[in-house]
């Protein structure tokens, strides 16, 4: 892109700026219009629903379904095997969850950055050596672990999620803030109202 090149001016994606309200925040795809004319929020917090079910909420519900699944005495077999292969990856965790929720202490005091221990939620194949039947399963996995297990080219996954999880976390975060300024709307023409 050139330096002459000029950026065209914002419009809301829904109404198109028929509306004439202003843009809801800085990066917002629509106007703070909500309207019956002009249901420009309502229609960004439905696109919004249908972007999260086609991405985000589907992995989370596979993740969650994947777990849930497994039974208590098959979670505590992968539990002690190595990840060898990943299938897909669900969640990345700074901290050892289980740790942390053992130690009151660092409930109440945080956690010092000595105590990163990075995580992968990961549905793969499990086992104690690479040419074993791995057994599929679905658990936390120290990424060090992953490193050492895995072929590079099945690490490209964890690579596409952190990826995915910058542009799912841009979403989630203008997401709330659409919600919080519809909110604070609602109540404002509440108050107008009394």
């Amino acid at each position: 892109m050139s330096d002459d090149a000029v950026e065209e001016p914002w419009v809301c994606e829904f109404c198109k700026g028929l509306s004439g309200k202003p843009r809801a925040s800085s990066r917002a795809r629509s106007c703070t219009s909500n309207s019956k004319k002009f249901p420009c929020r309502s229609m960004l917090a439905a696109a919004r629903a249908e972007e999260e079910e086609r991405g985000r909420g589907a992995r989370l519900k596979r993740a969650r379904a994947a777990v849930e699944e497994q039974p208590a005495g098959f979670s505590a077999l992968i539990a002690q095997k190595r990840c060898f292969k990943i299938y897909e990856v669900y969640g990345v965790s700074y901290f050892d969850l289980a740790a942390i929720a053992a130690d009151d202490g660092l409930l109440r005091n945080g956690v010092d950055d000595d105590e990163r221990e990075y995580q992968y939620l990961v549905r793969g194949g499990f086992g104690d050596h690479s040419k074993d039947a791995l057994i599929p399963g679905t658990r936390w996995v120290v990424l060090r672990e992953l490193y050492e297990t895995c072929a590079m080219a099945n690490l490209d996954l964890l690579e596409k999620f952190d990826k995915e999880l910058v542009q799912e976390m841009k979403l989630a975060r203008e997401e709330i803030m659409e919600e919080l300024h519809k909110q604070y709307d609602e109540e404002e023409e509440d108050e107008q109202d009394t």
